[in-house]
């Protein structure tokens, strides 16, 4: 009795700060509430975009434009047109140049941006950074990339009409009968220059990712993940090269010479059969293993860690297709990484008589286009990843390999991988890590979440945050939340809110009072963390953000299904708590509806998995529909 009574005292004391963080933070209405820098404000000019559903104004494209390019037309003339009731023709850009009394939205590489005497400057806006200009009547839009353009559009449309994306279904901005132009002179670079979403509807949908400004994992990327065995497979060396492997069969044995050779012509086949591509990821395989015959003790012995290993054979490697390159295509240049994951996770450092971090040897020190691509798997989300109390590996690991290696790519998590229907407890500290992220030369992020199916953990949340602070690591997520919520969620916002601020309560309520930090294989599939006052809470606000939609049930139907569509699917991970561990508390009428509801929830919303499939630690690949059969064949279905 003394715990539970504990335990609400907890609750509320959470809930009321969590009440109270989201009591400050500004909702105008329907307006959204971020923006890249919220004090800064464009000078209007006297300038009509459009009036009264007509304007002057034509969109001027490349002659033979990229594909990014041609998206960003398509959606400056469907959100212009939307916002105004104009209809913007697009022009090709052959034989116009720059004349500022035209009256052009010059989108991308075109002659218009050649001869404006505007600067896009690569090595300040990174690839996907953007430049905005008004000179004259012309507004000049473009990026280093096609994707930068793209960016550069969203932000055009952002100051013009309001213009944001909270879902692939849920994009808001402003309708004026006049629309007049801002006086642009803006540049702006991304804090990584790559974001990666590994979120599943991100993941699955381009224009909702292109929107977000994320990209879907490996585009850009030869091999991205563990590729080892990709590029000398197991099939076609080991019978006749074991010594090419660990004992084990499990990992490449770095040391090996004869393998380094091979690996490297058939690397030089890859990178050729791959021109488009920037970054390649030499990763080991997806297993805590190393190969630690005689040649590789004695290598660890000299570099001190199994990564110092790994460092010098990916040097090795590195200034062989380095020197192949400058021969055969002198103008390619290609990112070579490698993981710090598993074995490798700790950098090849020592401290010196200062307490500094210094390489272990000089050949461990990565060649200038060599990265490295941390992923702390092992990582306590619950705290910064440079907190040396909660997070000593991880924080020693990163500001070694800043020393070793000046450019990080990093892969992240923000799932419960045995568990997708509890929410992943990092939404506190998740800004933090990005900004320590971006501190040890963070250049390319990738976070990986319920990455095999979609869940009922916020994922459409989740990604607008993440999204942006990917973007832009200084922007305040309370405030991102709240927005969010109120246009996600409209009517129902209030109740939704209160739903979310439960769940975070009481995880953290579960996290001090069972010690169960925030990782990545955290198991709450267990009753004693889960009470039924817990699950009839939750249900009643569930209730009652329904009842505030219900009227649009007849007003306006379509609204009215989207928006229960939206409820259902976050109560889904309630239900599941309560037919997991409390179903025989409920009349077997009750059951068979809750069954129903969860099934036809889960159908329609693409729910396929409730922990990742691909990971048997719970006794099954987390097939939703089994879960279903299991909870029927309870009640005699």
């Amino acid at each position: 009795m003394n715990k539970i009574i504990r335990l609400t005292s907890v609750i509320l004391v959470l809930m009321f700060s969590l009440t109270m963080l989201f009591a400050c933070t500004d909702n105008n209405g329907d307006k959204p509430t971020y923006e890249e820098d919220p004090d800064k404000t464009l000078t209007e000019t006297n300038i009509l975009l459009a009036n009264n559903g007509t304007t002057d104004y034509k969109i001027v494209l490349p002659e033979n434009p990229q594909k990014k390019e041609l998206v960003a037309r398509n959606e400056l003339v469907e959100f212009l047109g939307k916002a105004t009731g104009a209809t913007f023709v697009v022009v090709s850009d052959n034989g116009l140049t720059f004349n500022p009394q035209d009256k052009y939205i010059s989108v991308g590489n075109t002659e218009i941006l050649a001869t404006s005497g505007v600067a896009v400057e690569q090595d300040k806006l990174t690839s996907d950074g953007y430049r905005i200009v008004t000179k004259g009547n012309t507004v000049i839009i473009a990026g280093p990339s096609d994707y930068g353009t793209l960016y550069g559009a969203y932000a055009f449309l952002n100051w013009q009409i309001g213009f944001e994306t909270y879902a692939e279904d849920e994009v808001y901005y402003e309708t004026k009968t006049q629309l007049k132009l801002l006086k642009f002179d803006e540049a702006e670079a991304p804090d990584f220059e790559k974001r990666q979403l590994g979120y599943y509807t991100a993941w699955s949908i381009d224009s909702y990712r292109d929107r977000l400004r994320v990209e879907r994992h490996g585009k850009d990327w030869i091999y991205g993940s563990h590729s080892h065995f990709t590029i000398l497979p197991k099939s076609t060396y080991y019978a006749q090269h074991r010594d090419w492997y660990s004992s084990d069969g499990t990992q490449l044995c770095l040391t090996n010479e004869e393998m380094r050779k091979e690996f490297v012509a058939r690397l030089k086949y890859i990178i050729s059969s791959h021109p488009d591509e920037h970054y390649i990821l030499l990763g080991a395989e997806d297993v805590n293993s190393f190969c630690y015959c005689d040649n590789c003790k004695k290598a660890i012995a000299k570099y001190g860690t199994e990564s110092g290993v790994d460092m010098v054979f990916v040097n090795k490697v590195a200034r062989d297709i380095n020197a192949w390159l400058e021969q055969t295509d002198p103008d390619r240049f290609i990112y070579i990484g490698t993981f710090a994951y598993n074995k490798t996770i700790p950098a090849p450092v020592k401290k010196n008589a200062d307490g500094e971090y210094v390489p272990t040897h000089v050949d461990v020190v990565a060649e200038p286009n060599v990265f490295i691509y941390f992923a702390p798997l092992g990582a306590n989300f619950s705290y910064g990843f440079l907190d040396e109390e909660h997070n000593s590996e991880i924080a020693q690991s990163m500001l070694g390999w800043k020393v070793i290696c000046p450019t990080f790519c990093i892969w992240t998590y923000s799932a419960n991988f045995f568990n997708y229907f509890t929410n992943f407890n990092n939404w506190g500290t998740q800004a933090l890590q990005y900004r320590e992220l971006k501190s040890v030369g963070g250049k390319v992020i990738f976070d990986m979440g319920t990455w095999d199916t979609a869940a009922p953990s916020f994922e459409r949340l989740r990604s607008y945050v993440t999204a942006k602070l990917m973007w832009d690591t200084e922007a305040d997520t309370q405030k991102l939340i709240a927005d969010f919520m109120q246009h996600y969620y409209k009517d129902a916002a209030e109740y939704m809110t209160k739903y979310y601020d439960l769940m975070r309560s009481y995880l953290e309520v579960i996290r001090v009072e069972n010690n169960m930090d925030a990782t990545c294989y955290v198991n709450y599939n267990n009753v004693k963390y889960w009470s039924k006052a817990y699950v009839d809470t939750c249900m009643s606000y569930f209730e009652q953000a329904f009842a505030t939609v219900e009227k649009y049930k007849q007003s306006d139907p379509t609204l009215y299904e989207s928006l229960t569509k939206r409820i259902k699917m976050e109560k889904l991970s309630v239900l599941f708590v309560a037919l997991q561990h409390y179903q025989q508390t409920y009349t077997p009428s009750q059951q068979k509806a809750m069954i129903d509801e969860f099934e036809e929830v889960a159908k329609a919303n693409n729910v396929m998995y409730w922990h990742e499939h691909t990971n048997l630690a719970q006794g099954d690949d987390g097939a939703v529909d089994k879960r279903i059969n299991a909870w029927r064949l309870s009640i005699g279905e």
